[in-house]
């Protein structure tokens, strides 16, 4: 990893590239787009393509990864058991996260969950099965709550409805502005309905609060969130280039370390973990 993060650093210092956000390097958007437009997704490209076209390759929902809204956290499920669906080519639309994927295959094969393993004590399983909805399309979801966080933005979803909030890095917290959106009827979370129902909309933030603690996770944020604002950027994080510098510095050098066989060096520090 170290050394084709080093090879995108020499080679994609452009437009068609994500690392030349993390590297500061300037971009000429009309000219990519005039000259360069074909090549993204290419062999002369970065893998990770423009946030634009993640937006629309997202679409109808709202924008992609790292965030809390439904192109950063809905995806499709294909469940594949010709001895145990008879319906196949159904579709389901309970509600379903990837954490009840385990219980659902610890169920169905009747293996045990360990509360220790090797004298280690076993986090509990956070997930319900999903398999009777594999029988049943009507029977209710098995879980009524999910609480959702990335780089401090945040979302819970609640029996149908879901809170979702987009952080503006360096701001507080209690500044986020709060969306709520009925999703058994708003799939695509476009229809903000938090000033028509201001007691739900409380009630489902009082509750994303207490969800981290109760699943033994409490932090918030990433130090990626302080990297330098760029124009035109949806982003717009600023500051923080003295921390992105320091990163790229330590992946170059594990990239030496790699092709030396030596231990590679960690790329964020224990202080630095905690901004």
């Amino acid at each position: 990893m170290a050394v084709v993060l080093f090879a995108s650093l020499v080679v994609w210092r452009n437009a068609k590239s994500d690392i030349s956000f993390f590297v500061g390097s300037p971009e000429n958007i009309d000219d990519t787009v005039a000259t360069q437009l074909d090549d993204i997704g290419g062999p002369h490209s970065s893998c990770n393509y423009p946030w634009g076209w993640a937006q629309a390759g997202n679409t109808p929902l709202r924008w992609y990864k790292q965030n809390t809204y439904g192109g950063g956290v809905r995806d499709p499920l294909v469940v594949h058991w010709p001895g145990g669906i008879d319906d196949g080519g159904c579709i389901r639309t309970q509600f379903c996260h990837v954490i009840d994927l385990a219980p659902t295959i610890l169920e169905l094969t009747g293996a045990p969950t360990p509360e220790q393993y090797h004298g280690i004590p076993q986090m509990p399983l956070h997930g319900k099965s999903i398999s009777s909805t594999f029988t049943d399309g009507a029977v209710p979801a098995p879980r009524s709550r999910q609480y959702f966080e990335q780089f401090g933005h945040r979302g819970l979803w609640d029996d149908g409805w879901k809170i979702t909030t987009y952080h503006q890095a360096g701001q507080p917290f209690d500044d986020d502005e709060w969306g709520l959106f009925h999703v058994d009827e708003d799939f695509s979370e476009c229809h903000d309905l938090a000033v028509e129902n201001p007691e739900r909309l409380r009630e489902m933030i009082d509750a994303w609060w207490v969800e981290p603690v109760r699943h033994g996770r409490f932090t918030m944020g990433h130090p990626f969130l302080n990297l330098p604002n760029v124009i035109g950027s949806p982003h717009n994080s600023a500051g923080g280039g003295a921390w992105r510098d320091e990163y790229l510095r330590r992946a170059v050098r594990n990239c030496r370390r790699a092709l030396l066989g030596e231990a590679p060096q960690n790329l964020i520090g224990p202080a630095e973990r905690m901004l």
